[in-house]
């Protein structure tokens, strides 16, 4: 589960606490994850609503760079999308804090999503009631 701490020394003035990566075929739980988390746990959560306009390359790269921790929402389409990729690494290469998400029951992440995943713990929205999840 997730706590929220909402200390700005912590935070290093990022504009959000939380970023949520996630593809497209996961798109309403990764929402329902994000209303949970700004409306009971009062977390700044940046998520791709509307699907970005502009530069996405530079879109995602502001999001990531302005935001403290990356949820990133794991499954078969988001190993696959290119965008997720990118932004996955590259928050990796930012160094910040990144917790997976299992979206769907039995994924087992490989090749580079395996490999940033590593032996992270995750918390899985598949085996568990949403509320005991999150």
């Amino acid at each position: 589960t997730l706590n929220n701490n909402n200390n700005n020394e912590q935070r290093n003035n990022d504009a959000y606490d939380l970023m949520i990566s996630y593809s497209w075929s996961d798109m309403d739980l990764a929402h329902k994850i994000s209303d949970y988390l700004t409306a009971n746990k009062h977390y700044n959560v940046w998520i791709d609503r509307d699907k970005m306009h502009g530069s996405i390359i530079d879109s995602m790269a502001s999001a990531i760079e302005s935001s403290n921790t990356i949820l990133m929402c794991m499954s078969e389409t988001y190993k696959r999308s290119e965008n997720c990729k990118a932004e996955a690494e590259y928050a990796r290469k930012r160094k910040r804090c990144i917790i997976p998400l299992m979206m769907r029951e039995k994924y087992d992440p490989d090749g580079w999503l395996g490999f940033i995943c590593g032996q992270k713990l995750y918390i899985d929205f598949t085996q568990s009631e949403f509320e005991t999840a999150m």
